[in-house]
């Protein structure tokens, strides 16, 4: 059984347990998906973590770059989605979720900040960042306000002193 809900809240309001809910909002994070499709999805009333997106029930996982393909998704779309109500380290999430559909919708504009303005999750831009240290997956990125990491979950080949725009 799935239960549908009208918001965000309304999902982030109810009990963890084993129940399917069925939720709406705005997808962000598309792009930095990865393979499980750890993703964002808000609305007016909230923003929820998205813990991996299957493309169906009991669908493959590491397949979220053949669900974009296939579906289209992109950040801006408005997403239904069902799953779990879930948390890791206090943080609620949607987790055990996979796709039900989406509808077609713009992608945000991002922000343009330095790295110390970057409170929350959200759509930023910082440009003129320098890389400062390096890691399989990922890299930290400087200007003169800070320092934050930025996680690829791939293979890149940046080296420390390479100066970049970091968008998402």
């Amino acid at each position: 059984d799935v239960t549908p809900l009208d918001n965000i809240a309304a999902f982030l309001a109810t009990e963890q347990n084993d129940t399917y809910y069925m939720i709406s909002g705005t997808v962000s994070g598309v792009g930095a998906g990865g393979d499980y499709g750890n993703i964002y999805v808000e609305d007016e009333t909230g923003k929820v973590y998205v813990y991996g997106l299957l493309s169906g029930w009991k669908g493959a996982k590491k397949e979220f770059p053949a669900l974009v393909e296939a579906t289209g998704l992109k950040d801006g779309d408005t997403l239904t989605l069902i799953g779990k109500h879930t948390s890791y380290n206090d943080v609620d999430q949607v987790g055990s979720a996979f796709y039900f559909s989406h509808e077609s919708g713009e992608a945000p504009t991002n922000k343009v900040v330095t790295v110390a303005e970057i409170t929350e999750a959200g759509n930023y831009k910082v440009e003129g960042v320098t890389v400062v240290a390096t890691h399989s997956k990922g890299f930290l990125v400087a200007d003169a306000t800070g320092i934050i990491a930025v996680y690829l979950n791939a293979a890149h080949e940046y080296v420390v002193g390479d100066k970049m725009n970091v968008e998402g």
